[in-house]
């Protein structure tokens, strides 16, 4: 058993940048893809003010429930 655990860490050892590396690309392709949805999106929005009146709306509701329900729980 002692030999299994030392050869897993053996191989953590030596694959354990790799994984990191992989795992930094990953996240930084994610945040960039997350980034243009988000000025995409923000872009639909500023077209119409309706949509502003909209997310200033939703945001309050929101805001409410936080403040009305969660906060309280995390006191």
């Amino acid at each position: 058993m002692v030999e299994v655990v030392e050869i897993a860490k053996k191989y953590l050892g030596s694959l354990s940048p790799a994984i990191i590396l992989l795992f930094s690309i990953l996240a930084t392709a994610g945040f960039i893809k997350w980034s243009a949805r988000l000025a995409d999106s923000f872009r639909t929005i500023m077209k119409h003010p309706a949509y502003v009146i909209l997310v200033l709306i939703v945001a309050a509701v929101l805001f409410y429930f936080y403040f009305k329900f969660a906060a309280p729980l995390l006191e």
